[in-house]
């Protein structure tokens, strides 16, 4: 009697009976902050990225507005970054994008959890190509590297 009592217990308490217990299990497995620091940085990559070859267009579209800050030489300068500023921007944004990607399937994907994190951190550290760009105004790409770090050291 003793022995089918105990089963009783177990079966009670197990994840599968108690939804609230399941979804506490559920979340101590999810690498809930090193996903969000990843989507952030990521966003952030992205934000600055635009804003940048943004602010390229709007000197190059107004230089009227710029001569008395800005001469001649400056704005051929500006003219002949922004075939570069446009290029590195694609790959910025697609940086951003795929850090923001894995940092997502990393989180509500638990089967893709070893690719996620994998290639999280390699993308996260190829991203210092934004870097010109304004790397994510510096803090988004320190807060996209520490956590694909933090994907990457996660045990789940």
């Amino acid at each position: 009697m003793a022995t089918s009592s105990s089963r009783k217990r177990t079966k009670k308490n197990s994840p599968a009976e108690n939804p609230v217990q399941a979804t506490a299990e559920a979340k101590k497995n999810k690498p809930i902050a090193a996903s969000l620091l990843a989507i952030l940085g990521g966003i952030l990559i992205i934000f600055s990225a635009v804003y940048v070859l943004s602010s390229f267009h709007y000197i190059l579209s107004h230089p009227a507005n710029f001569t008395t800050e800005i001469n001649a030489t400056t704005l051929a300068a500006v003219h002949k970054a922004l075939p570069y500023a446009s290029e590195l921007t694609l790959i910025s944004v697609i940086c951003g994008i795929l850090i923001i990607a894995f940092g997502l399937f990393a989180l509500f994907i638990p089967k893709t959890l070893k690719h996620s994190k994998l290639m999280a951190i390699a993308i996260a550290i190829a991203a210092f190509i934004s870097l010109p760009m304004g790397g994510g105004f510096i803090i988004g790409l320190i807060l996209s590297v520490i956590g694909a770090i933090l994907l990457f050291i996660f045990k789940g």
